[in-house]
């Protein structure tokens, strides 16, 4: 077999042993910056966890919504200082973390650069 076959099928199998990304927005109901930032998440959900957006990787993120209130375990576990925070998480490590609200355009900007982490 030769060396670019090699390096090919490589390349792949490491693709695909690579965690699926999630999204963690830690967040509260009385938080003004997070009901603000509702929009701009429920379409950047809508997008990525349907597939309606292609991703240079996969076409999928799990994202999920974590109240404060609810889980002050979760909160102390990530070290959560302020909300809005954003952790974008690929296995059991936090690949990019964002503090503070963000657009929709941010966002995918967040994503991009966790794709890459």
């Amino acid at each position: 077999m030769g060396d670019g076959l090699k390096r090919a099928r490589a390349a792949a199998t490491a693709t695909r042993a690579k965690p699926k990304l999630e999204v963690w927005w830690f967040t509260a109901s009385w938080c003004g910056p997070c009901r603000g930032m509702k929009r701009a998440w429920a379409s950047f959900t809508e997008a990525h966890e349907t597939g309606m957006v292609a991703l240079s990787k996969a076409t999928r993120i799990k994202t999920k919504v974590i109240d404060i209130d609810e889980h002050p375990d979760l909160m102390k576990e990530h070290k959560i200082m302020s909300i809005p925070t954003l952790l974008f998480v690929r296995g059991d490590k936090v690949v990019v973390r964002h503090e503070g609200a963000l657009t929709r355009g941010q966002l995918e900007d967040a994503l991009t650069e966790a794709e890459k982490a």
